[in-house]
């Protein structure tokens, strides 16, 4: 099976990713689906992680750039009373304490100081390269590499009730911040430490569980390119300028900032205008 006609050569596949499957594996699985041999996949979802993971495929690898910071909500159980070492329920626990004592007001209390801009240490067991090596690499090996610390956003939080040390939350947080590490820190303030469970990623900007799959081949889950960039604002192209992205020629236009250039509802290009010229910055359908 291959990617429809209409689809112009790339897509972007909708895909809600199982738990216990690398992101990358899957991303394979709805290649080899489509017939497709350049893909990849925006934002990478934790081996025991579910739920959006966007498959760029064809063409559409290109527009990772785009898709990958966009900002994504997540839903979890926060387990009071336990630290593990990857901050979630996959690892070994590295401390224990009694967490009956902390009640849900507590923990709302905690969640106003992960609202808004804040500091998050990387956690140990993630994909980021050091030196070279993954770093989950190193901390498996025994290395306790020295972690980067980020500027992250979290926002909307939406708590659950607080049964037997466990608590369903859900947040939103900016490209880049780690839920295993909201539950680490969530922990490490109340007191008896705590790690995520059953991470769910509910949407990727606006494109949200509720239209993935999670079939690697169903077209109902493929959505065309200038569709998966409606954030961004749209300018329709004529003859002339058509003509000239194509060949990623700049063209006279008074729109400021970063657009997508569009030709009989096809997206040509991504561009970036100053107000007074736009210039093609990632061009899709070329000659």
């Amino acid at each position: 099976m291959s990617l429809p006609a209409e689809f112009h050569g790339g897509a972007v596949y909708l895909l809600d990713k199982p738990a216990g499957i690398p992101s990358r594996s899957a991303s394979g699985q709805v290649a080899r689906a489509w017939q497709v041999r350049r893909h990849g996949h925006a934002g990478t979802l934790d081996p025991d992680a579910s739920g959006v993971l966007p498959i760029l495929l064809g063409r559409a690898t290109r527009l990772s750039q785009y898709l990958t910071g966009r900002p994504k909500r997540y839903s979890f159980i926060l387990i009071l009373g336990a630290s593990t070492d990857t901050c979630d329920a996959s690892g070994k626990v590295l401390s224990s304490a009694d967490a009956s004592a902390v009640t849900r007001e507590a923990v709302l209390k905690a969640l106003e100081g992960f609202t808004g801009e804040f500091s998050q240490v990387v956690p140990e067991f993630s994909a980021l390269h050091l030196e070279g090596r993954r770093a989950y690499e190193s901390a498996r090996s025994g290395v306790s590499p020295e972690m980067p610390t980020r500027s992250v956003k979290a926002w909307d939080w939406d708590a659950g009730m607080l049964e037997k040390g466990r608590i369903g939350l859900s947040v939103s947080v900016s490209a880049g911040t780690y839920v295993r590490g909201l539950a680490r820190d969530i922990g490490a303030v109340l007191g008896p430490g705590a790690h995520a469970d059953r991470i769910v990623r509910l949407a990727v900007g606006g494109l949200t569980l509720a239209r993935c799959s999670r079939s690697p081949d169903s077209t109902s889950a493929l959505v065309p390119m200038l569709d998966a960039l409606d954030f961004l604002p749209r300018v329709d192209l004529d003859e002339a300028a058509t003509g000239k992205v194509r060949h990623g020629l700049p063209f006279e236009s008074v729109v400021e900032g970063l657009v997508t250039l569009a030709s009989g509802g096809r997206l040509m290009a991504v561009g970036q205008g100053d107000g007074s010229i736009m210039r093609p910055s990632t061009v899709l359908e070329g000659e």
